[in-house]
């Protein structure tokens, strides 16, 4: 299966250092130093235009693409860029936009006007997650997948909640239990693939995995025991992400911002007239998130341009108090960094280019791992694989396979979810597999075992 990605920025190196383990990835850019980058991925490199025909031809090859991912920060150019393709019989485009304004359905000018079959938005995924991680205390963040109703959240185990100091076996909530399945949890540096008998403890970060409506059961009846996010402090942010004020708004929360610019203060004032309360100052001024109520606020978020401030502002707010603090980074050297800061328990991280990888991932296959920084400092990775007629592991229980002492599966991955013909399965011991079960698993990626694993899938 051939895939060409135009674009080889930071999103697109992601999402090819991910396709090229199982898939024939061509990278297209016109830039050659960014090209030197992606001779260090299994793909080939062709430097050129996306929006060229020839060039569009010769990374296609005979075959054919099977896919085109528009993935540069040229919006127009990725536009025409899968207009092109499809019109040179490309199988799928996929198609990053941002701004917006290129599709009127009143106007009947779709995006299949311009032959994209998906389109996504870096910024509206960025907001919703940050929006949703809002919404209460305990939810970090949510994962999904290529099926809507299938999720991992990440929810952080309250203080004096009823299922702290608890083993997972003894947790009361008996009937969800039933539904659910707690994948991994993360403690300090520690990531444990927990059994029965593991006791949680106030901070650890639970991966719970399941369909959506019954996940979300789960962490209402949890957020049911903790405080609401009402009073949001918001710190520094850009016009793109200016509409998460609008959202919280919507919600009836208490909204205030620390601006650094004046001007840009009394626009928002303006904006929001008799809604929001706006300070002038800088987010990383200790006088300034005293003066802003930031000690006790439920949310801390810093959005501005500036990661290092962003950063510095949430860890600063959370020494002041602030119950949840959330950052949005760009750099994506800073995002392995900044999942080892294990100090700060109410903290949630969150990268555009992690979020967008993962959108594009979902749209384009169900065999590659998912791009997750705080596992992948623990050298741990969310996979998914589909079972072949040749797999050792058909037509067999998990619990049949966890047994078997040669496969050693239970100390190396957890089985969070089984995927089959747009049914969601929460995996129990006696869930049996079945040839064309997508599994969604957790697995120690430093494990010299893990690859022998892997084949019998």
């Amino acid at each position: 299966m051939k895939i060409v990605i135009i674009g080889a920025g930071e999103l697109g190196l992601k999402v090819a250092s991910k396709l090229s383990s199982n898939k024939d990835v061509v990278l297209v850019d016109k830039d050659e130093d960014v090209g030197a980058l992606a001779r260090n991925l299994d793909v080939q490199f062709l430097r050129g235009e996306g929006t060229n025909i020839e060039t569009l031809k010769e990374a296609a090859g005979e075959e054919g693409a099977a896919c085109l991912l528009a993935l540069s920060g040229d919006e127009s150019s990725n536009v025409l860029s899968c207009q092109l393709a499809k019109k040179l019989g490309t199988g799928k485009t996929i198609c990053r936009i941002d701004a917006g304004g290129y599709f009127s359905e009143a106007d009947g000018i779709t995006k299949e006007t311009f032959g994209i079959d998906q389109a996504f938005s870096s910024i509206e995924d960025c907001l919703n997650q940050i929006s949703e991680s809002l919404d209460n205390q305990i939810l970090m963040k949510r994962i999904t997948f290529a099926n809507p109703d299938a999720v991992i959240d990440v929810i952080r185990v309250p203080f004096n909640s009823r299922i702290t100091d608890k083993a997972v076996k003894e947790i009361p909530y008996t009937e969800l239990l039933k539904n659910i399945r707690i994948a991994a949890l993360v403690r300090g540096n520690q990531l444990l693939l927990p059994d029965g008998n593991e006791v949680l403890q106030a901070g650890d970060r639970l991966y719970v995995s399941g369909h959506r409506e019954n996940v979300q059961s789960f962490v209402e009846e949890l957020k049911n025991e903790t405080e609401l996010v009402r009073r949001v402090v918001i710190a520094g942010t850009t016009e793109k992400y200016e509409k998460l004020i609008a959202k919280l708004l919507e919600r009836g929360q208490d909204v205030r911002v620390i601006e650094p610019q004046t001007e840009k203060g009394e626009r928002l004032l303006n904006s929001y007239t008799g809604q929001i309360q706006v300070l002038i100052g800088e987010p990383t001024s200790l006088e300034t998130l005293r003066e802003a109520a930031v000690p006790g606020c439920d949310a801390f978020v810093a959005m501005g341009g500036d990661d290092e401030k962003n950063i510095l502002a949430c860890l600063m707010a959370s020494h002041l108090g602030a119950k949840k603090v959330v950052a949005l980074f760009r750099k994506p050297d800073y995002m392995e960094v900044i999942s080892q800061i294990k100090e700060v328990s109410n903290a949630s991280w969150f990268n555009p280019t992690e979020i967008s990888a993962n959108a594009v991932l979902r749209m384009t296959t169900d065999k590659v791992a998912r791009v997750d920084y705080d596992l992948k400092s623990l050298d741990a990775e969310i996979m998914e694989r589909p079972l072949t007629s040749h797999s050792s592991f058909k037509d067999k229980t998990i619990q049949e396979i966890q047994e078997r002492k040669e496969w050693e599966l239970k100390d190396h991955l957890v089985i969070a979810l089984i995927l089959r013909d747009g049914e969601v399965i929460c995996p129990t011991g006696q869930s049996l597999l079945k040839e064309g079960d997508s599994l969604v698993f957790i697995a120690k990626t430093n494990d010299s075992k893990l690859k022998k694993i892997l084949n019998h899938f």
